[in-house]
């Protein structure tokens, strides 16, 4: 299952080079450019957070899962507004780059997220789809 950490640094590295390259045109300043690797920096580790705690719920049974996956959400977006508001609060960043790039990053690796969960889950399925054809 390789496919998700192979997606985020396409998607990073397209979106970099896409603001590189506006850089370099002159329609982004520096300080956008800093701005969007926070903003990539805190997605990062929020996806990264996600798909470790699906794959450790995933198989531990109901309540954990729900745990770890409705808890863990509402846990990680606390810290990412907090990070955020901390973000803009203290560091010379412009303002408008780093909520765009967060933004866009934040939409794309949440359909990276729900397209690694589709996979895993039916992975698992058709590994229990196995061994129950096994037994029979």
């Amino acid at each position: 299952m390789k496919k998700a950490p192979n997606q985020i640094l396409i998607i990073l590295l397209c979106v970099f080079i896409a603001e590189f390259v506006l850089f370099r045109t002159g329609a982004v300043s520096l300080q956008f450019l800093y701005a969007s690797f926070y903003g990539g920096l805190l997605n990062v580790l929020n996806t990264a957070a996600s798909l470790k705690a699906f794959d450790y719920s995933v198989e531990k049974g109901g309540k954990i899962f729900i745990l770890f996956t409705l808890g863990g959400m509402l846990f990680r977006i606390m810290l990412i507004l907090a990070a955020i508001l901390i973000l803009l609060k203290f560091l010379n960043i412009d303002k408008y780059g780093f909520i765009f790039t967060f933004s866009v990053l934040y939409i794309l690796f949440l359909a990276v997220e729900v397209n690694y969960f589709r996979l895993k889950i039916s992975q698992l399925k058709a590994s229990r789809l196995e061994v129950s054809q096994k037994k029979a």
